[in-house]
C-alpha cells in the first residue's frame, strides 16, 4: 500500500510539473514575426491616420514598427499627443530620437528598441501600424487582449483579415491608399438581466448574447416572451440594441444604448414609448480552469483537454490538449462569455473553435477548412486548477 501511495504521488506531482511547465511554456510563448523591412509612410498619409484616429492632447499613441518616428512626432508636434514608437532596429530608434529633440517634442514622446509583440502596449489609447499582412494577424490577438475597450488603432494598407473594420478610407498619394481603422470592442456576451416596467408592472428581461470581435448577436426574453435582438451596434464600450417583443396579444418595440463596464450597461431604454434608465447586471463567469471537449467532427469524434490559466497580473494563457501533447495556442480570445481559438489537432490540420461559456459549460461549433464544413463541440470544466 506504501508502494502504491508513493506511485500515485509522484504521477500527482509529474502531472502538476508538466501542466506547470506547458503553462509557462504558453505564457512566454509569442510567435516569432517579422514586420518586414522599414518603407517609410509618406507625410500626408501620416496625418490622414492620425486625423482618423481623432487624436488629440489626451491621447498616447503607439506606433509599432515605428521607422524613423514620424507618426510619433507628428502625433506630438502637430496634435499635442503624447507617444510612443517601438522598433526592434536600434539603429532606427537612435535616429527616431535625434528626431524628436530636432523637432522640439523630446519630452512628449520616447521610442524603445525592442520587439513590439513583447512590449507592453496597455496605456496606449490610439495604436498605429504599417505592418506585413502576416504580421498584422500575428499581432491581432495581442492587440485584443491588451488593449483596453476603446482604443482606435489605424493600418496604413493592410487588415486583420475576418476582423471587419469599423471603417475603410482611400487616400490618394503616388496611389491610392487605404487606411483601416478599428475600435477595441469590450467583451459583451453572455447573460444579462435587468428589469423595466411595462402596462404598469415590473418585467423581468433575460438577454442572451454570442460575440466575435465587435459582431453580437442574441435573443431576449421580456416578461416570458422570447425575441431575436436586432440592430445591435458595438463600439469600443458603446452598445445600442433594439427589439419587437409579441406581448399580451401585441408588438412591442424596445430599445436599449448604454456604456459596458465589465459586467454592468447604465445607460437609456425605450420600451413601448416610454424612457427609462437601464441598468443590465451579467451573470460572471469563470472561464479558468481545465475543460473536457469533445467534437463531432466531419473527421469523425474528436476529444481532448483544454487548459485555461489566470496569471496573477490577470492575464490567461491556453494551453490545448491533444492526445499526449499539450500545445501552446497564441491565437486566441475572450469577449465576455463567448471564446474563439486556433489549434492544429494531432493530425496537422488547422481547426478554429468558437463556443460560448455558461457555468460550466461550453457549447460551439468547430471548423477546419479542409472538412469543407463545421461541427459540433462542447466542454464541460473538470477542475478549477
Amino acid at each position: 500500500m506504501r508502494r502504491v501511495a508513493m506511485f500515485l504521488s509522484l504521477v500527482r506531482v509529474s502531472l502538476s510539473l508538466y501542466f506547470a511547465l506547458v503553462c509557462a511554456h504558453v505564457y512566454a510563448g509569442q510567435p516569432e514575426v517579422s514586420f518586414g523591412p522599414f518603407v517609410p509612410t509618406p507625410m500626408p498619409v501620416v496625418e490622414e491616420m492620425l486625423k482618423l484616429a481623432n487624436v488629440t492632447k489626451e491621447d498616447i499613441v503607439y506606433d509599432l514598427g515605428c521607422g524613423d518616428g514620424r507618426i510619433v512626432i507628428m502625433a506630438a508636434k502637430k496634435f499635442g499627443a503624447r507617444g510612443v514608437g517601438i522598433d526592434i532596429d536600434a539603429g532606427l530608434i537612435e535616429k527616431c530620437k535625434e528626431s524628436a529633440k530636432a523637432e522640439g517634442v523630446a519630452d512628449k514622446v520616447r521610442f524603445i528598441a525592442e520587439d513590439a509583440m513583447k512590449s507592453n502596449i496597455s496605456d496606449a489609447t490610439v495604436v498605429t501600424l504599417y505592418v506585413l499582412p502576416n504580421a498584422m494577424l500575428k499581432l491581432r490577438p495581442k492587440l485584443l487582449r491588451e488593449l483596453k475597450p476603446g482604443v482606435r488603432i489605424v493600418s496604413h494598407n493592410y487588415s486583420m483579415g475576418d476582423w471587419e473594420a469599423d471603417k475603410v478610407v482611400h487616400v490618394n498619394v503616388d496611389y491610392q491608399r487605404t487606411l483601416y481603422y478599428w475600435v477595441v470592442p469590450a467583451g459583451v456576451a453572455g447573460v444579462w438581466r435587468w428589469k423595466t416596467q411595462l402596462n404598469g408592472k415590473t418585467v423581468e428581461c433575460v438577454m442572451r448574447l454570442k460575440q466575435e470581435f465587435q459582431k453580437v448577436s442574441g435573443v431576449l426574453e421580456v416578461d416570458g416572451s422570447e425575441c431575436k435582438v436586432t440592430d445591435i451596434k458595438l463600439l469600443g464600450n458603446e452598445i445600442s440594441l433594439s427589439a419587437v417583443a409579441p406581448i399580451g396579444g401585441k408588438e412591442v418595440k424596445l430599445s436599449f444604448s448604454g456604456i459596458v463596464s465589465n459586467d454592468t450597461i447604465k445607460g437609456t431604454q425605450v420600451v413601448d414609448g416610454v424612457k427609462s434608465n437601464w441598468n443590465a447586471s451579467r451573470k460572471r463567469i469563470s472561464i479558468d480552469g481545465r475543460w473536457k471537449w469533445e467534437a463531432k467532427t466531419p473527421d469523425g469524434e474528436l476529444r481532448g483537454e483544454l487548459l485555461i490559466k489566470q496569471g496573477k497580473d490577470g492575464m490567461l494563457s491556453f494551453v490545448f490538449l491533444d492526445g499526449d501533447s499539450g500545445t501552446e495556442l497564441w491565437d486566441w480570445y475572450v469577449w465576455g462569455a463567448s471564446l474563439r481559438f486556433s489549434a492544429k489537432l494531432s493530425s496537422g490540420k488547422e481547426v478554429t473553435f468558437r463556443g460560448l461559456i455558461e457555468d460550466d459549460r461550453i457549447v460551439g461549433n468547430v471548423k477546419c477548412d479542409a472538412w469543407g464544413g463545421e461541427g459540433e463541440w462542447n466542454a464541460i470544466k473538470i477542475s478549477t486548477r
